[in-house]
């Protein structure tokens, strides 16, 4: 599934459950991991300098500590942004996914974004994965049960294809879930509201299990359960993920192809998911024609 994984850690708790988590995903295809401590560049009055750089080598002796006890590698290296060394460094060493850990604000077992977590997201060009809190206190066999948020848009296709290859790598039992949002009651001047709502929400139904019925064809013959249900998409999706190991989602539909960028329901369930959430990009494979192909040679 993955071949290199980065691990944003700072030996701290956040650090421990993104490394848990990463371990986790590297699992079926042995992937390599590559824990990453990233130390901010910035000025600082001179007597205190030595102090500065006798923590910076504690702090890079931590990290290898933890890379050397999970057969991983360590890279410790200056930025003025965390973020963009994570993203950077994703780039240089062609990783396809990174794991960061939660804010400590939430409450254990949720997904919390906090600023690294947020700018990793806008910025990478691989998947992005965020351990909840405390994901390192309990033991993780693997992944024994996904779930998939699709709408109408391809990028959450491009999620379910990746649920599908994760479901099979764990066998694991895998539901895809699409939400269909009440649409806004406008009132004109006739006083109604409720004039060809019935019909929208018909129509937006039968778009939504179309979208369904394609990603569910991408788990072949070992179909995944599938939910179609009315409501908010957070609170809907949360709930589907309250007992899952992973919650998978696409990056919204607009954007650089091939980076992740948060949508309105990937963002809120950035504060809220009850599992393990990864996003995973739009890829910018589109297939060339022959005559294109003829062209570029040319």
């Amino acid at each position: 599934m993955f071949s290199k994984i980065i691990v944003a850690h700072d030996h701290r708790a956040g650090g421990q459950d993104a490394l848990a988590l990463g371990r986790v995903l590297a699992q079926p295809s042995d992937a390599e991991i590559v824990l990453v401590g990233v130390i901010p560049v910035g000025m600082m009055p001179a007597d205190i300098e030595y102090i500065w750089r006798d923590e910076e080598h504690e702090f890079a002796r931590k990290i290898r500590a933890a890379a050397e006890d999970s057969d991983g590698e360590a890279r410790v290296f200056h930025s003025h942004s965390v973020a963009k060394g994570l993203t950077d460094l994703s780039e240089e060493i062609g990783a396809d996914l990174i794991v960061v850990g939660s804010s400590r604000r939430g409450k254990a077992g949720q997904v919390v974004g906090g600023n690294v977590a947020r700018q990793v997201l806008h910025g990478a060009s691989c998947a992005v994965a965020v351990a909840p809190v405390g994901y390192a206190e309990h033991e993780h066999e693997g992944l024994d049960s996904i779930v998939a948020g699709v709408d109408g848009m391809e990028d959450s296709q491009a999620a379910a294809r990746a649920a599908a290859d994760l479901a099979a790598a764990f066998d694991a039992d895998a539901t895809l879930v699409s939400v269909l949002e009440p649409p806004p009651i406008v009132y004109g001047k006739g006083g109604g509201g409720l004039g060809g709502i019935n019909e929208l929400k018909a129509s937006q139904r039968e778009q939504l299990q179309r979208s369904l019925d394609r990603a569910a064809g991408a788990f072949g013959s070992d179909q995944p359960e599938t939910e179609l249900v009315e409501g908010d998409p957070v609170d809907a999706l949360s709930a589907a993920a309250a007992d899952a190991s992973l919650l998978v989602v696409g990056s919204r539909g607009y954007g650089p192809l091939g980076r992740v960028l948060l949508g309105a329901t990937d963002s809120k369930l950035l504060d809220s998911a009850p599992a393990p959430m990864l996003v995973w990009p739009r890829r910018a494979e589109a297939p060339r024609t022959a005559e294109a192909a003829t062209q570029g040679a040319s």
